[in-house]
């Protein structure tokens, strides 16, 4: 039973053109997306894209979830310490309060 594997895929820069050119070793695949034509490697393309986006798209929703637990612990934790903050103040206030008050009697 033979695996599916990926052909292997390299470039390698032209000494009279600027740009690289693209090698796949397999070419009995490549012969497979030759024979599709114009019209089938299209729809395969655009099958692939948007099987891709899907997978982006889920991605994008998890991270964002992911994200947003973040954004809102961030939030808590902010709340929490500015209600310390004031609670400390308010006792502050109060412990003044109580000796003003001791004072006076």
């Amino acid at each position: 039973m033979e695996l599916f594997q990926l052909p292997s895929v390299w470039y390698e820069p032209d000494r009279y053109d600027p740009q690289s050119f693209l090698f796949i070793s397999d070419y009995p695949k490549l012969k497979v997306i030759h024979d599709l034509g114009v019209v089938g490697t299209s729809r395969a393309m655009t099958e692939g894209i948007i099987s891709e986006m899907k997978a982006l798209k889920i991605e994008v929703a998890l991270n964002n979830s992911f994200t947003e637990d973040v954004v809102r612990s961030d939030v808590v934790v902010k709340e929490h310490d500015n209600v310390v903050v004031m609670v400390a103040k308010q006792e502050a206030d109060l412990a003044g309060l109580k000796t003003r008050y001791e004072e006076k009697d």
